[in-house]
């Protein structure tokens, strides 16, 4: 073998073992996507606290974010116990589909391979999707995320590394405090708890899904301010902070043990619905049509034909939807259209797609967002043929419906930052506005007979068609209206003047309007006469109804509702209904009625100018109401009553606990046992000043310029078989909307001749991204008892254009210098230098959803060739596809499948064995070879040593089932961060290296030819010919979790080759997945 051959060799090797997905490690990186449809000009606009950001078309939702935003600061910084130094910047997006495209959280991959933390941001993105009530309540939980993560994990340099490793917030506690801070005791988190108290599951190993911790988190942050007042909220918060351990905050706060605390507010719960139990009914099982869903999918919208015989549903999965229909006879199911993709850290639009029937029954309307446009697309069921009409003025749909004669269609959609009616008219493609305000109009259709078109509505009385409406006109709870044309104008009309939120209106029979209210604590249907004004309940189950259709003609009745803490479908072939219910209230809806009478009358009482601020919300959120046997304290029956809308009431910030105990005649909840106690009623002194829009210094837009922040920095350790333990320091550099990032690492190593180094630049600002790196990697190894040196300099870039969030394919050149030092060359001018360039492209998939640390679910996959020219001549190519699946609850099964193959003149070998980032690697030294590291490692493969197989080919297996058994066994909250990650696994690989066939069970592969003999006096050869199996095999079991930063693993694993069992083996290692 010549030096220039032997050398060349060895760059080629060498540039095999660099970080990339060169290696096919098992830890190698596949990355989502966002595509950008079209281009956005920012502005902001400054207030006391907020900067807020927003492009054509958002000015009027920007300008109510600022409204909100400086509401609620004063309320949220004294409820935490907490203000942020600097100003939280806002990112308004004029639709869910907009803010997809936004690279911010792009970055933001579950790595945990230590020593990364990123640096609290006080920024935050949201949509506008349709509705100011949800955007405010999605606003608020924004707020209350930023500043508890700036409580939690910022302030100085030190106490965020120290936090960063030693501070690990379980999800219901954070989750749960969002919630509660913006939503209080809500309808949604009251039938969660009922559910569950009803169903007895808390009491049983159960998993709950990232909502269900967030209401089991919200249930226990109401318990505590309840029980203990609100200014616990603050202490807890700082003591978490102090001690870094939640079971110790909440103890210490409280004055009781964690788990005295847990088994108390179990019983709260289930004293408080007991009284469901008695006043409530829950369908029966038979009913159900779609009786497992096993994945906590979401089932949102629902319509029945015509002829009630089969019903078109929409379901989505974390992002990934589907559109069925089934058949209500045969129960057979048939999916017309799917889309999505897993999507984590983004909001998801869960109310896209929409449907509804033609009247014929024989067409299905499905309305969608379509590259950021909103598009109708009609399918004949019969002939499969599909129509689109395009609404370009559109930027999100909420609801549409046919009419009676099929000719046009109702339509809930925003435009210009406004959720308005429209009718579009299939005859002439006309669209005419009904509705032209500021308030939310959703949910319409026509009614029978008639072209009155009957919506819900926030407008209280504003019945004007055109009402420019500012912040405080907005109300905070929707009644149904109708709008009529008479002559050329729109006649509007208030329907329902309620205390609770009506949605989904639907045609009944004849004049009648059947529709959901939440008016005594549970969402039930209502059935209103139109034209007599009378108003029934027709159902009274334990647990709301969240969306339905009713056909009239059949009487045929299908309903989404909880199920034993699922989303599940009910059928009612023949609904038949009756108008004699208790008018039972739930115990939240008594509380929050009374409480809203208590603070109007000591209002009315003290005749003093109300300058609190104002918080609409239909919850109860952080003064919470007592009830005790004091008749002294009773409110008086009087006119102020009926007047007063609980829904609008006022809340005082920097609360302190008052002994002061009332009780409300009207509550019609029983309290079941002697030792239930309702809540203190929480009183405060008020501000003094009202935050209003006339007294609110709101600054003129600004153009947005580039800047760059410090995203996040890298301070750990690493391991590799070519450097052994060494240090790694990097940092990410980021503009603000993080379209252009650029990163620098560096490798610290004993000697410091041998350092590396990286920078990478990524531009994402539009379709396609472009990405350039320069690095230099440098590696000393032993030959021939010498040290010897390898300095590789990189320059690559490439293109990448995605197709989709999960999909995208890559091409671009490569240029590379290897500088070999030779010690035996006493001339420095004869340090060999080789050059080499070539192509490179690669398709990668990353479809996946993240259900906890190392718990995936889902498909990735990639695949690429990549080729080299010059003093180096090859090509490789490689496949690696994953697929998780879950198992049951949180078990996880998860496979892998890679294999890849060299060729051309310098093909090298791979060598497979071992495992990533090995804390105590070992090697196998094999004489077909060139020495360590001359070669590309393959990884994993448990039960062996590296480079216990080698060639120029590879194929491998890996099967690992994953349990996170504390999670598993126990269904209360886990605040230890160790035993909430703690997985036991057990797993299987199996693979093989091997050069010359493509096929590794050939004879040639098989059978092994040694020869003995043929040297000089010796005329004798001997063959020796050895049979081997052609793929080994590795099986075992270990452990895994996060300790200090880091996931750490720990296996023993027994390795089979050739029928042989070897001893076990253990692998201790760092990173995630294989």
């Amino acid at each position: 073998m010549t030096f220039k051959s032997f050398f060349a060799g060895f760059a080629l090797c060498f540039y095999l073992i660099l970080p990339s997905a060169y290696s096919q490690n098992s830890q190698t990186t596949f990355g989502r996507n966002r595509v950008q449809q079209k281009g956005f000009i920012w502005l902001y606009q400054r207030s006391q606290n907020f900067d807020v950001y927003f492009y054509k078309g958002g000015n009027a939702v920007a300008k109510h974010a600022i409204i909100h935003s400086e509401r609620e600061f004063p309320r949220l910084t004294s409820l935490m116990g907490y203000a942020p130094e600097n100003k939280i910047e806002i990112l308004v997006y004029n639709s869910t589909y907009d803010m997809e495209q936004s690279n911010i959280g792009l970055s933001q991959e579950i790595t945990l391979n230590g020593g990364e933390t990123r640096l609290v941001k006080n920024k935050l993105s949201i949509p506008f999707d349709g509705s100011y009530i949800s955007f405010e309540h999605t606003l608020t939980t924004r707020l209350s995320e930023v500043l508890l993560n700036e409580m939690m994990y910022g302030g100085s340099f030190q106490e965020i590394l120290q936090n960063a490793y030693l501070l690990n917030l379980p999800e219901w506690y954070t989750e749960g405090l969002y919630a509660y801070l913006s939503v209080g005791w809500s309808s949604d988190m009251d039938d969660f708890m009922r559910a569950a108290v009803v169903s007895n599951r808390f009491k049983k190993a159960s998993n709950f899904s990232k909502n269900e911790a967030m209401f089991t988190g919200q249930a226990i942050w109401n318990y505590i301010v309840e029980e203990y007042g609100v200014n616990s909220i603050s202490n807890i918060l700082n003591l978490t902070r102090l001690t870094r351990n939640v079971e110790s905050a909440i103890s210490t706060s409280l004055g009781i043990s964690f788990d005295a605390f847990l088994k108390k507010w179990i019983t709260y719960y289930e004293q408080a619905y007991q009284h469901s139990i008695n006043n409530y009914v829950m369908p029966d099982d038979s009913l159900l049509i779609i009786k497992r869903n096993r994945r906590n999918k979401l089932y949102n919208h629902l319509k029945l034909n015509p002829d009630g015989n089969s019903v078109a549903y929409t379901v989505n999965y974390n992002g990934k939807y589907k559109v069925v229909i089934m058949n209500l006879e045969t129960r057979k199911r048939k999916t017309i259209l799917r889309g999505g993709d897993f999507t984590e850290i983004q909001e998801i639009n869960f109310n896209i797609p929409l449907i509804s029937w033609n009247p014929t029954g024989k067409k299905l309307a499905v309305m969608n967002l379509t590259k950021g446009k909103v598009s109708l697309f009609i399918i004949n069921m019969e002939t499969k043929e599909k129509i689109q009409i395009n609404f370009p003025l559109f930027t999100n749909i909420n609801s549409f419906n046919y009419s009676q004669d099929g000719g046009s269609i109702v339509v809930s959609a925003v435009m210009n930052g406004k959720t308005d009616i429209f009718v579009y008219t299939f005859k002439n493609q006309r669209l005419t506005q009904i509705t032209d305000d500021s308030f939310d109009d959703l949910d319409p259709f026509f009614l029978k007979g008639s072209k009155t078109i009957i919506f819900v509505s926030n407008r209280r009385d504003y019945t004007g068609k055109y009402v420019r409406a500012d912040y405080d006109m907005i109300e905070n709870v929707y009644d149904l209206y109708s709008a009529e044309k008479v002559k050329w104008d729109i006649k509007l009309k208030r329907l329902t003047q309620t205390q609770g939120h009506e949605k989904n209106p639907i045609q009944g029979a004849d004049s009648e309007i059947i529709y959901i209210s939440d008016e005594n604590g549970i969402e039930s249907l209502y059935r209103l006469n139109s034209e007599t004004g009378e108003n029934n309940k027709m159902t009274q189950f334990d647990t709301g109804i969240k969306s339905f259709d009713f056909n009239a003609d059949s009487g045929s009745l299908i309903t989404i509702m909880n199920h034993r803490g699922k989303n599940k479908l009910f059928y009612w072939k023949n609904f038949t209904h009756t108008t004699e219910f208790l008018d039972i209230q739930t115990l939240r809806q008594s509380l929050l009625k009374s409480r809203a009478i208590e603070e109007e009358n000591e209002r009315l009482s003290t005749n003093v100018q109300d300058t609190s601020v104002t918080f609409r919300s239909d919850t109860i959120r952080n003064s919470p109401i007592s009830s005790s046997n004091d008749p002294k304290n009773k409110p008086q029956e009087d006119t102020a009553k009926s007047s007063i809308n609980i829904y609008d009431y006022r809340f005082e910030s920097d609360s302190t606990a008052s002994t002061n105990k009332n009780n409300d005649q009207n509550m019609t909840w029983n309290i079941p046992a002697d030792n239930f106690k309702a809540p203190n009623l929480l009183s405060s002194k008020k501000p003094d000043t009202l935050i209003n829009e006339s007294n609110l210094k709101i600054s003129e837009p600004y153009p947005y310029g580039l800047r760059f922040n410090l995203a996040k920095f890298v301070t750990g350790i690493n391991f590799s078989p070519y450097h052994g333990v060494h240090g790694i320091v990097g940092v990410d550099l980021m503009d603000f909307f993080e379209n252009h990032r650029l990163e620098a690492y560096l490798l610290l190593l004993p000697n410091a001749r041998n350092t590396s180094y990286s920078i990478k630049y990524s531009y994402l600002v539009k379709k396609p991204d472009f990405v350039l790196q320069y690095e230099k990697v440098s590696i000393g190894y032993e030959f021939q008892n010498y040290l010897r040196n390898v300095d590789h300099y990189d320059i690559s870039g490439y293109v990448s254009y995605p197709f989709s969030r999960s999909k995208s394919i890559k091409a671009g050149p490569h240029f590379s210098l290897f500088s070999i030092n030779d010690p035996l060359q006493l001339d420095a001018r004869d340090t060999a230098r080789f050059y080499t360039g070539g192509l490179f492209t690669e398709f990668v998939c990353d479809n996946i959803l993240n259900r906890g640390i190392n718990l995936p679910e889902g498909v990735r996959y990639k695949t690429g060739l990549k080729t080299y020219f010059r003093d180096i001549k090859l090509y490789f190519f490689y496949f690696d596809y994953r697929h998780y699946l879950p198992v049951h609850r949180l078990v996880t099964l998860a496979s892998r499948g890679t294999f890849g193959f060299s060729g051309g003149r310098d093909a090298t070998n791979y060598l497979i064995g071992g495992v990533d980032s090995w804390v105590i690697p070992q090697f196998d030294n094999n004489p077909y070879v060139l020495p360590y590291p001359l070669a590309g490692y393959v990884t994993n493969f448990r039960g062996f040593n590296y480079n216990f197989r080698n060639g120029d080919k590879y194929m491998m297996g890996n099967f690992e089932l994953r349990v996170p058994i504390a999670r598993y066994l126990y269904n209360g909250p886990i605040s230890s961060s160790f035993l909430y990650n703690l997985q036991i696994t057990g797993f299987t690989d199996v693979g093989t290296a091997w050069s010359g066939s493509l096929n590794p069970f050939s004879e040639e592969q098989i059978y092994q030819r040694d020869t003995l003999g043929a040297v000089t006096g010796n005329p004798v050869t001997v063959v020796m010919i050895t049979r081997k199996a052609p793929v080994a095999m590795g099986y075992g079991f270990g452990i895994r979790s996060l300790f200090f930063g880091y996931y750490l693993k720990l296996d023993v694993a027994w390795g089979i080759d050739s029928q042989l069992k070897r001893e076990p083996k253990f692998h201790l290692s760092m990173g995630m997945d294989f």
